[in-house]
């Protein structure tokens, strides 16, 4: 206001002193025009800002609405993606599992039934396999789509994975239940029109009834997964209803190719059949759910795997991806004439071709007394008695293993490593792979490491306490070894009982006869792996090679030749191939030693050569690399190769098996082209193989 008058005053000329009447006057006016031009301001901007205000939060308000709209509609769009398949848009397996918990204890005192039908698409692999995924994908969502409109609005439709899919069908009765999987199941018997592609897919079917077949969800849900393999079983392409004769010996089915042991040989058996007959049924019958990797039992005790779990093999996923029937039962017997096995939970199942892959157990030292006392442990591959081992010596501090082949030196370095004290009783390390000198190099580098080893002592007895536990070892010097716990690595021996019991011949080492194609003496039986027979590729002898490398080798052959030849197996006789690291440094040994030439009275001539694996020697990382050649005196052929060095061994010994296989030379080696880098390899110049070869020539030779 002070300053408006001051404005005013100026304007009338005032510049001190009194006002004249008549500057009063004009003063007076020029007030009163000023005061109503700024009231009549203010009221217009009132106004205005009266306009904006309510334009302002009409436009908050239309925000705030658009805000709110589009957050209902993400969070719908959200919760339909959670509880849908992406791909074919129906519900997905958190949803159906959701809403059958909610139904299952809903039903609880209900009278009503509901059913469970477990669909699953028949050889739907073939289909991504030869026309692609998007085909595959596809036709899933034709089979959704075909479906989809014949179900009741109340019943349940998902996708759980892979070509797998569930309904529930909703207020069934007995009387009417097959006429709706009649339906259901003509659905999908029906070609289907894909793309450009007129495909004929067909589908098994497992049905389970509501609470008769399962009162909760899981069982509920397995009742009908059983059933639509018994589907599969039957030949596929039908509907099953589950019974308690699904699972018990009252049953029958048929496989076109039936393979005993779910183990490495078996399960590449299974993928090699398939690869070579595509149209054939394959099951695969194994005694235990999770398979483990045989070589790596051992890190399980120390700290290269966490725990029994990273061992294991998804055998489940792995055969269903390969279109292989997986069981997981027992046979109890095999009918050779009728071509047909007896098994614990799926009862009479007849076979048109037979592999027996039944592997091997721990052989159990019966001439060491209290050999399976408490607290004494063995290493089979069998990934529940593995765990309790682990579990069982985790927290013990003394462990005595008994036994220094691959596993019993392998878990002894990796319980040392994990802090524990160890006591090693046994021949000298991996005498069967291994020359002296090679042994006495591993045991300077266990030694000291908290492992103490009685070299060349005997285990007689196990001690316990008053509680039955085993508490000490005897060894045949009398000396008595205090532990905690006892691991028996006393070797394998073929699991052949089964075999043995249903009338196949048998030979040296508890094995099954087979010829070089793994046929057994029965017409159409094939035995592969630790229970099958191995023979030495010089000596033609037994041998008790049990490497699941030599294992796999033999499921291929067996299962590539299954019907008719197409595999000729150029080499008969088995290689001893082995490698293993101990302390960082790696080992490997390939055919026979100089050690057992001698006692087998073959001939032989053996060299050693110490390079260094890079070039020059100064480079970074640089290590020494040690290999013997063993060759026969007379032809120069090579028939064993022993390595030390890093983990470059682990390959260069493949190469060797292969040189002992195809009978070559050293004379052959002398003219070996090799590719050679600074960072990879030795010099060209002593490459260690060439320079092996070298020395033995120039000594046959008399140089």
């Amino acid at each position: 206001m002070h300053r408006l008058l001051e404005r005013q005053l100026k304007k009338i000329g005032y510049s001190g002193g009194s006002l004249s009447e008549k500057q009063l006057k004009l003063f007076m006016e020029a007030v009163d025009r000023a005061y109503r031009d700024s009231e009549s301001d203010r009221k217009l901007l009132e106004h205005t800002l009266e306009i904006s205000s309510k334009e302002m939060q009409q436009l908050y308000k239309d925000l705030e609405e658009r805000s709110r709209s589009r957050l209902a509609e993400s969070e719908a769009k959200y919760r339909f993606l959670a509880i849908h398949d992406n791909l074919t848009g129906i519900a997905n397996r958190r949803y159906l599992e959701d809403e059958l918990q909610a139904l299952i204890k809903n039903q609880k005192n209900s009278a009503s039934k509901f059913a469970l039908l477990f669909l699953d698409l028949d050889r739907f692999k073939l289909i991504n396999d030869t026309l692609g995924h998007n085909v595959g994908d596809r036709l899933l969502q034709e089979v959704a789509k075909r479906i989809s409109p014949q179900l009741k609005s109340n019943d349940i439709f998902a996708r759980i994975g892979g070509d797998e899919f569930v309904i529930v069908l909703m207020d069934i009765k007995k009387s009417n239940i097959k006429s709706i999987v009649d339906r259901i199941y003509l659905l999908t018997h029906q070609n289907w029109i894909v793309d450009e592609y007129d495909l004929e897919v067909t589908a098994s079917i497992g049905v389970a009834i509501y609470p008769d077949d399962g009162e909760d969800m899981v069982e509920l849900m397995k009742s009908a997964d059983i059933a639509m393999y018994r589907s599969k079983e039957s030949g596929r392409d039908r509907y099953t209803f589950f019974q308690t004769s699904n699972k018990k010996e009252n049953s029958m089915s048929k496989t076109d190719i039936l393979i005993i042991g779910g183990g490495p040989a078996g399960m590449v058996a299974a993928g090699t059949s398939r690869q070579y007959y595509s149209e054939k049924s394959v099951t695969v019958i194994k005694s235990n759910k999770h398979s483990l990797v045989p070589c790596g039992i051992p890190y399980i005790f120390g700290t290269m795997l966490d725990g029994v779990e990273d061992d294991m093999v998804p055998c489940g996923a792995r055969s269903q991806k390969m279109g292989i029937d997986l069981l997981i039962d027992s046979v109890t017997d095999i009918d050779f004439d009728n071509k047909s096995v007896e098994t614990t939970e799926n009862g009479t199942i007849e076979y048109d071709k037979l592999i027996i892959a039944t592997g091997s157990i721990p052989r159990k030292p019966t001439n060491i007394t209290n050999y399976d006392a408490e607290g004494v442990y063995y290493v089979p591959k069998d990934a529940e008695y593995i765990k309790k081992v682990h579990d069982g010596v985790k927290d013990l501090e003394t462990i005595a293993v008994i036994g220094t082949g691959f596993i019993g030196v392998e878990i002894a370095c990796e319980l040392a490593q994990s802090g524990k004290k160890i006591h090693l009783v046994g021949s000298r390390l991996l005498k069967h792979a291994f020359d002296p000198e090679f042994s006495d190099d591993m045991e300077s580098l266990m030694l000291g490491d908290g492992i103490e080893f009685y070299k060349d002592k005997r285990t007689v007895a196990i001690n316990t306490d008053e509680s039955g536990r085993a508490n000490a070892i005897v060894l045949d010097s009398g000396a008595v070894i205090e532990c905690d716990g006892v691991i028996m690595a006393t070797g394998y021996e073929p699991n052949t009982t089964l075999a043995k019991k249903s009338g196949l011949s048998m030979r040296q080492y508890n094995t099954i006869y087979v010829d070089e194609y793994m046929r057994t003496v029965k017409d159409d039986v094939f035995a592969i792996g630790d229970c099958a027979e191995k023979r030495h590729f010089i000596t033609k002898r037994g041998v008790p090679i049990m490497l699941a490398s030599t294992a796999t080798a033999e499921a291929r052959v067996a299962a590539a030749n299954l019907y008719n030849i197409n595999v000729v197996k150029s080499f008969s006789g088995t290689i001893d191939i082995f490698s293993t690291v101990i302390e960082d440094t790696c080992f490997a040994s390939a055919g026979i030693t100089e050690e057992d030439a001698k006692k087998q009275d073959i001939s032989a001539i053996s060299t050693v050569v110490v390079v260094d694996d890079k070039h020059p020697a100064k480079l970074p990382n640089s290590n020494k690399q040690t290999v013997k050649i063993v060759a026969m005196k007379s032809s120069g052929i090579v028939i064993g190769a022993q390595l030390i060095g890093s983990k470059d061994v682990g390959e260069m010994i493949n190469i060797l098996g292969v040189i002992i296989e195809k009978k070559m030379s050293v004379y052959d080696l002398l003219n070996l082209q090799v590719a050679t880098h600074p960072l990879l390899t030795s010099a060209p110049t002593n490459y260690p193989i060439v320079q092996a070869a070298q020395n033995i020539a120039s000594r046959q030779i008399g140089l």
